[in-house]
C-alpha cells in the first residue's frame, strides 16, 4: 500500500510503503521533461491531436524557448549532438533514465 505523509509540507515529501517511510528523491530534469511529454500527449489526446503532431510542436516551442534563454549558439549544439547520436551508439535513454 502507498500512502503519502501528512508531514511532507513540514519535512519534505515522504511516503511509505507497508508502514516504512522514504523521502522521496529530488526530481532530475529528465524526468520532469518526461512528465511534461506525458502531460502533452494526454492534452493532446483529449483534443484529437495526433502524438507526432504534438511532440513536433513541443520541440519547437522547446527550441524557441532554449533560444531565448541559452542562446542559439547552444541549442545548434544539442540538436547537432542529438540528430549525430540518433543511431543508439551511446545509450542515452540508460544515462538519461536517472
Amino acid at each position: 500500500m502507498y500512502t503519502t505523509s501528512t508531514r511532507a509540507a513540514e519535512f519534505g515529501p515522504y511516503f511509505s510503503i507497508r508502514g516504512l517511510c522514504f523521502r522521496r528523491a529530488k526530481a532530475s530534469k529528465y524526468s520532469i521533461a518526461k512528465q511534461c511529454i506525458a502531460d502533452a500527449l494526454a492534452a493532446a489526446s483529449k483534443e484529437n491531436i495526433h502524438d507526432s503532431d504534438a511532440l513536433e510542436a513541443l520541440i519547437i516551442s522547446a527550441i524557441a524557448k532554449i533560444t531565448e534563454t541559452a542562446g542559439a549558439e547552444r541549442i545548434a549544439e544539442i540538436i547537432h549532438y542529438e540528430l549525430r547520436n540518433l543511431s543508439g551508439a551511446l545509450d542515452k535513454d540508460f544515462l538519461r533514465a536517472r
